[in-house]
């Protein structure tokens, strides 16, 4: 009885935490970006037109038309981006969950199954982006799916169709939801023709078939990534210097995102990390034999050579089949006070980060911590009447601004803005945050025309602790992550 109160203890636990932060969320500029301002902006008819759509290759966007598809059959159902949300994130947490039941009968001591459980179903970092709209949060269960099938239970080993069908299926739809996990796709089929080669004379005909329909069921996607979405990145910011993706997948791997690294939580989680890494180098040979391990590593390293892995939120759909990885290091550690001051700086770095994450602060993503519901509460306070104009490059803001009433300009669309403001007459709220994915030139005219106006009322809003540390990098951080002034 006791066993059963805490197995549901478990699950309630990151269902609470999963719900609360996906409903309570404004979101971040990426999903209004690709997704809320998309499926809204283009208002389609039915999900048949949407998919049309995408697939005709008249609507470019680097991602295919999965978590559109999927966001948009949600939102016609619940009505409200929010509870979208909370649809998506419970999807990922009991998965996540299921996913750690799995695998954590393979490791007998209580001490290993907490640590197992903290950094598969607590997992901030999952936490953050799992809440989303975006595609991370739809492949998060694909590839518990995958870890699944590589710790398959003998019912699942023993039926081959069930087996290699459930298998191309789930790559199929995880291809349809984001192009680049063609590499854990690849990665992933190289490693289970491994395991089970003994048995590879009974089953070809079964992986041919199965492989052809998969391949056949793609196909549009593969003509339009080659001719339609990879032409349209592959100078981009997606890809990034082999010295950008290595410190991307170092920070991943070492802390996360839901803390900055400097932090007391970030030095944490890096040392312990850190340990578990050399412990890895002590037993590479046994832990590099799983065949789990083997498609979780080489799925990371291929991220990082191939030039994506600098984006670390690349990363998040490996985060079970990773949690599964530093268990297994962290089972074989034979100190019990290593293993107690492991478990202890996890426990402290993971709570820091829920607590970082939950209260939008202090994560690596910048548009995470702006506090969006103080921003709108303020311009509400300076103007309830709603006839002065609102300008902002920020995304998430304007999205909730129009939600709110307001008129609008978005000067990060392109040219023309100057010409609409130097026109307008009365007076003007201005949000200034980060420059984000805004031009230069673009963003250093928005800048200049706010100095050249008279400033009646100045806000700023949520200083930035780590504001000096961000210059070393990047000089035009500034020390707040959001300011309202009000122009005449």
């Amino acid at each position: 009885m006791r066993k059963t109160a805490l197995l549901i203890l478990t699950l309630i636990v990151p269902l609470l935490l999963f719900t609360y932060t996906a409903y309570n969320s404004y979101g971040f500029d990426d999903e209004y970006f690709n997704i809320a301002e998309v499926i809204e902006k283009y208002n389609y008819s039915s999900a048949y037109e949407l998919i049309k759509d995408h697939l005709s290759g008249r609507f470019i966007d680097i991602h295919p038309v999965g978590s559109f598809l999927i966001n948009y059959l949600l939102i016609k159902a619940l009505g409200s981006w929010n509870l979208v949300r909370v649809a998506g994130a419970l999807l990922v947490c009991v998965s996540m969950w299921l996913y750690w039941l799995r695998i954590s009968t393979d490791w007998g001591g209580g001490i290993t199954k907490l640590f197992s459980y903290i950094i598969i179903c607590l997992n901030p970092t999952v936490l953050l982006w799992g809440t989303s709209l975006r595609w991370y949060t739809y492949c998060l269960p694909i590839v518990c799916i995958i870890g699944f099938l590589l710790y398959s239970p003998n019912f699942l080993k023993q039926r081959k169709y069930l087996f290699w069908g459930l298998y191309f299926f789930t790559v199929s739809i995880m291809f349809y939801i984001e192009t680049n996990t063609a590499i854990m796709i690849l990665v992933s089929f190289v490693m289970l023709l491994i395991q089970r080669r003994k048995s590879f004379h009974d089953e070809w005909k079964t992986i041919l078939c199965f492989g052809l329909l998969a391949v056949l069921f793609v196909s549009r996607q593969i003509y339009l990534f080659l001719t339609v979405l990879y032409p349209a990145v592959s100078g981009s910011s997606e890809f990034l210097p082999l010295i950008r993706t290595i410190a991307g997948g170092g920070q991943n791997f070492l802390c996360g995102h839901a803390v900055i690294p400097v932090s007391a939580a970030g030095i944490a989680l890096i040392i312990a990390n850190t340990l578990l890494f050399i412990v890895f180098l002590l037993n590479i040979k046994a832990v590099a034999s799983n065949y789990s391990h083997g498609f979780y590593m080489l799925s990371y390293v291929s991220y990082i050579l191939v030039g994506i892995g600098g984006k670390v939120r690349n990363y998040t759909p490996l985060y079970p089949v990773q949690g599964t990885f530093l268990t297994d290091i962290f089972s074989r550690i034979k100190s019990s006070k290593l293993k107690i001051t492991i478990l202890v700086l996890y426990i402290f770095g993971t709570l820091w980060g829920i607590h970082n994450v939950i209260t939008h602060q202090d994560t690596i993503r910048g548009t995470w911590n702006t506090p969006y519901s103080d921003l709108i509460d303020c311009i509400e306070q300076i103007n309830p009447e709603k006839n002065y104009l609102v300008i902002s490059h920020n995304p998430v803001f304007n999205y909730h601004a129009r939600l709110h009433g307001y008129n609008v300009l978005n000067v990060a669309e392109g040219t023309g803005w100057e010409d609409m403001l130097n026109k307008h007459e009365g007076k003007a709220i201005v949000l200034r945050t980060y420059k984000g994915s805004m031009p230069m030139t673009e963003f250093e005219k928005f800048n200049e025309y706010i100095d050249s106006k008279n400033i009646t009322f100045m806000k700023s809003f949520a200083p930035d602790k780590f504001a000096g540390l961000k210059r070393r990098f990047d000089k035009l951080y500034p020390d707040y992550y959001a300011e309202i002034l009000v122009l005449e």
